[in-house]
C-alpha cells in the first residue's frame, strides 16, 4: 500500500511544530475559512465568490492552485474544466483536447474533460465560471472569468487596504492549496511550491512578518512533499489536508506534527476516528484531542448549509454547533455568512468551549493566540 507519509526525509528535517504567526491561533472563536470563496452563493473561485467571502465575514479566503500551459498559476479546484466552467460551449475550438483522466492518490476521475494544463491563460480567459451544483443559484453562471493567483492577491490586498473590516483587527487572509503538486513536478518539471513562494515574494508576503499586516498567508496541501518543500523556504503556517478512508494514504500524526502546524481533515475524522461503528455527534472528538496533544490545530472541511450530514433533523445552525462543541480551531465553509453569524452569536453568549490548544498553550510564549475576532 502506498503511503504519502513514508518519506524518510521527514524524520531528518525536525521542523518546529509551533507557528509564531500572530494570525494562526485563536482563543476567541474558530477561524472562518471560505471554501473556494463564498462558493455556496457564487460560482467558486470567482471574483464574486472571493469578494462576497470578504464582505460576509471570512477570516480567510481559501484558494486552489493549478498551472496553465504557459506557466501561469490560476485558481481552480479541479485539474479539469467541465464542472465549473462553460468550456463545452467552445467544443468547436477545444473539442480535440477532450480526454479521460484519473489522478492518484485523489482517485478522481474525469471523463471527456479538458485539462487546465492544456490551455494557455489567454484561452482560459475566454471561459466563464458556472456553479458546480445544480441545486444552487444558477443566475450568476457566465458572469465571471477564471482568475490568476496574482489577480486574487491584488484583490484581497485592495480590499484590506481600502475597505478594512471593522469586526476584526487582523486583515483577511488567503488560505492557499498547492493542488496536484507531484503531478506538475513529475510530468512538467514545475514546482508549484516554489512558484507560489516566488509569487508571494513579488508582493512582499512570503513570510509571517511580511504578510501579517497586509495579507496573512496559510499554505495547505494533501501531499506532504509540497509542504516540506515550502517549509524549507518560508515560515508561513502549513496545514496537512487529510482524506477520510483512502486506500492510498496512511497517516502518521507524529510525523505530520514535525512539519505541519495544523491538519485539515475531511469531516468524518472528527466523528469516526477510533470509533468506526458510531457516528458520534455529542461526545468530545478523540481525533481533535489527539491532534491537540501533538500541537496540531484542526480545521475540518467542508461545511455546506445545503448538504448537512450530522444534524438530525438537518439544520445549518445545529450543524455548526456540533462542530463548535467538538472544539475545532477553524472550519472550511461554503456559506461564510452563516458561519460568521453563528460563531458571533456563540461568542456574544460566551458559549464557546475553550479549545485544547488554548488550554495547553495559553501560558506558552511560543504560541501567539489572537483574541480579537
Amino acid at each position: 500500500m502506498k503511503s504519502l507519509l513514508c518519506l524518510s526525509l521527514i524524520v531528518t528535517l525536525g521542523f518546529a511544530k509551533i507557528s509564531r504567526a500572530p494570525y494562526f491561533y485563536n482563543q476567541s472563536r474558530p477561524l472562518v475559512i471560505a471554501h473556494r470563496g463564498s462558493s455556496g452563493s457564487y460560482p467558486e473561485h470567482s471574483i464574486g465568490a472571493y469578494t462576497a467571502a470578504y464582505i460576509y465575514g471570512a477570516d480567510y479566503v481559501e484558494l486552489d492552485l493549478q498551472i496553465t500551459k504557459d506557466g501561469h498559476i490560476v485558481t481552480n479546484h479541479d485539474p479539469c474544466l467541465k464542472d465549473t466552467t462553460n468550456v463545452e460551449d467552445y467544443e468547436f475550438m477545444f473539442g480535440h483536447r477532450q480526454q479521460n483522466y484519473t489522478f492518484m492518490p485523489y482517485t478522481n476521475h474525469y471523463k471527456n474533460d479538458y485539462l487546465i494544463h492544456d490551455f494557455t491563460l489567454a484561452e482560459l480567459k475566454m471561459l466563464r465560471r458556472k456553479m458546480r451544483y445544480a441545486n444552487r443559484n444558477q443566475y450568476l453562471n457566465g458572469q465571471f472569468q477564471i482568475m490568476t493567483l496574482e489577480e486574487t492577491i491584488e484583490l484581497l490586498l485592495e480590499l484590506n487596504q481600502n475597505q478594512p473590516r471593522g469586526d476584526i483587527s487582523m486583515p483577511v487572509g488567503l488560505y492557499v492549496e498547492t493542488k496536484m503538486y507531484n503531478f506538475y513536478l513529475d510530468n512538467f518539471g514545475q514546482d508549484l511550491s516554489q512558484m507560489l513562494f516566488d509569487t508571494l515574494k513579488k508582493y512582499g508576503i512570503e513570510t509571517i512578518d511580511k504578510s501579517a499586516s497586509k495579507l496573512p498567508m496559510i499554505i495547505e496541501c494533501f501531499e506532504p512533499e509540497a509542504l516540506i518543500k515550502f517549509g524549507q523556504i518560508s515560515d508561513l503556517p502549513l496545514v496537512q489536508l487529510m482524506f477520510w478512508q483512502n486506500d492510498y494514504v496512511n497517516y502518521n500524526f507524529t510525523l505530520i506534527s514535525e512539519y505541519a502546524h495544523a491538519v485539515g481533515p475531511q469531516q468524518e475524522w472528527l466523528f469516526l476516528y477510533d470509533n468506526s461503528t458510531a457516528w458520534n455527534t455529542t461526545n468530545e472528538s478523540k481525533f481533535i484531542e489527539m491532534c491537540h496533544d501533538l500541537g496540531l490545530a484542526v480545521h475540518p472541511y467542508p461545511l455546506k448549509d445545503d448538504f448537512l450530514v450530522w444534524s438530525n433533523p438537518p439544520n445549518p445552525i445545529e450543524e455548526h454547533k456540533i462542530f463548535v462543541n467538538k472544539k475545532i480551531d477553524g472550519i472550511f465553509t461554503e456559506f461564510p455568512h452563516m458561519t460568521h453569524s453563528v460563531f458571533n452569536d456563540y461568542k456574544s453568549q460566551n458559549q464557546f468551549p475553550e479549545s485544547f490548544i488554548s488550554i495547553q498553550h495559553k501560558n506558552n510564549e511560543q504560541y501567539f493566540l489572537r483574541n480579537d475576532i
